[in-house]
């Protein structure tokens, strides 16, 4: 679009634009737009600013939001050739070139997040097999006490049987041996 060299007002840009006059003053801080201003400190629209609105509009009709917009705009820009053919030409390929970088660097933040949660679950699930280790070797230690305290027993069982059994052995032995005496004893009378 030509506009001329010259000097617009916001209600005639808004106009040209269909924008209210408050969103170009929004826009103006929010993308840091210089507008030039006369003397008695009012906005003057050159075709530059009105430029740089349109192709604001065109990229947020194609879903861009402000912060991207911002990046696109601080981006370099190719020399804008007078006809009007190179210029939209020009304006598309920086837009798909742009919207494929942001693409680009929102898939990579995407991506930086996604790692920090893989990193994050991984070292959570570290830590929770750390733990079930430490408790696994508990009830080991737990279990390897109830058995050691059972065979312990059951040690102190067979310790005390043997006990008996080896009393009632001495028992046994001294009653043969005093049968043995009875024995001699008789064979020696009856002989």
């Amino acid at each position: 679009m030509k506009l001329g060299l010259k000097k617009h007002t916001i209600s005639e840009v808004a106009t040209l634009l269909d924008y209210e006059a408050h969103v170009l003053r929004f826009y103006e801080r929010e993308f840091n737009i210089a507008v030039p201003r006369n003397k008695n400190n009012r906005r003057q629209y050159t075709t530059k600013e009105i430029e740089t609105f349109q192709y604001i509009k065109t990229l947020k009709e194609q879903g861009y939001n402000n912060n991207q917009i911002k990046q696109i705009l601080k981006s370099p820009t190719v020399e804008e050739e007078d006809t009007s053919s190179n210029a939209e030409t020009t304006d598309i390929q920086l837009s798909s070139s742009n919207k494929k970088e942001f693409d680009i660097s929102e898939m990579a933040v995407h991506l930086e997040h996604l790692s920090e949660a893989v990193f994050y679950n991984f070292n959570e699930i570290n830590q929770n097999m750390k733990k079930l280790n430490l408790n696994l070797e508990e009830l080991r230690s737990e279990h390897f006490m109830e058995e050691k305290s059972v065979l312990e027993s059951e040690n102190e069982k067979l310790k005390m049987r043997l006990k008996e059994k080896t009393y009632e052995l001495v028992d046994i032995k001294e009653k043969y041996s005093r049968l043995e005496q009875k024995k001699f004893v008789f064979k020696k009378i009856f002989k």
